[in-house]
């Protein structure tokens, strides 16, 4: 996101609904992962800090956490939170840029990045060196990003549709190649000299009958993933979208007595060599 002098209150209050989807989700991969106790961990693009507390806890006692984001509207959201939290002494906040992180080599025992830098532009393979260059040896390199869903059901065909648009498909785009997409990210992380590559996708699931918080927070995950791409779609399909994923529209899939729905995070977890 490109810095601002304060992030709209809009753009932290959908973070904040979609993080209470994916919190349980985002707990499973951080046990997955088993960081190592204390030591020095980087957040590679924290945005508002929604996981600085959580990447604390997991490596508590002594830990050290340093956030980066590119934005100063988000990181004074962070600030923010870590105050409130009172983890000031344990959590510190830099604005950088991810391509040109400001860090000595070495400085890290992990490094960890969620919807951020596996989904960045350009070449990975370059984007993973400059993240393994801050890495100690031996260090833990941990790339997460949303990965597919299954949010539709019964609509298999207009899910599909949606998905199949170049704003279904963003940020990857049709013209980049297809070894900078997310999910070829293993083979970019072997040619940055990591090795020990692992991945593993997490589940975050939902039925009926759905609290009205995750009911607003699919509503809200419906426009973030296809509100742009339903201006893509013929009429028909985009007359039938808005009667399925409008909580006011009799038809909305959310009421459905049966609704069963689902997305996924994939994480590539690498080391780099000793």
């Amino acid at each position: 996101m490109p810095a601002s002098k304060q992030a709209p209150k809009s753009t932290a209050h959908k973070l904040e609904l979609f993080e209470y989807l994916r919190r349980p989700l985002m707990l499973e991969a951080l046990a997955w992962l088993d960081l190592p106790p204390g030591g020095h961990g980087l957040e590679a693009g924290c945005g508002i800090g929604l996981h600085l507390e959580p990447l604390a806890k997991a490596t508590a006692p002594a830990a050290q956490v340093t956030g980066v984001d590119l934005s100063h509207g988000l990181l004074e959201q962070a600030r923010a939170l870590v105050r409130d939290k009172g983890l000031h002494e344990t959590i510190r906040l830099e604005q950088a840029d991810l391509n040109n992180l400001p860090f000595e080599p070495g400085s890290f025992d992990w490094v960890w990045s969620v919807d951020c830098a596996g989904y960045m532009p350009g070449p990975k393979a370059a984007l993973a060196a400059g993240l393994a260059r801050v890495l100690k040896p031996g260090g833990i390199l941990a790339l997460m990003a949303y990965s597919s869903q299954q949010l539709l059901p019964g609509y298999p065909g207009l899910e599909a549709r949606l998905n199949a648009t170049s704003a279904g498909q963003a940020p990857f785009k049709p013209t980049d190649p297809p070894g900078d997409h997310f999910l070829s990210l293993p083979g970019r992380l072997a040619q940055a000299g990591l090795h020990d590559i692992r991945a593993k996708s997490f589940l975050a699931q939902f039925s009926a009958p759905l609290d009205p918080m995750s009911q607003k927070a699919l509503l809200e995950l419906f426009d973030m993933r296809w509100g742009a791409a339903r201006r893509e779609l013929a009429a028909k399909d985009r007359d039938l979208f808005d009667r399925l994923a409008r909580q006011d529209s009799p038809d909305c899939i959310l009421e459905q007595p049966g609704y069963y729905g689902f997305f996924s995070y994939t994480m590539f977890r690498a080391h780099k060599p000793a």
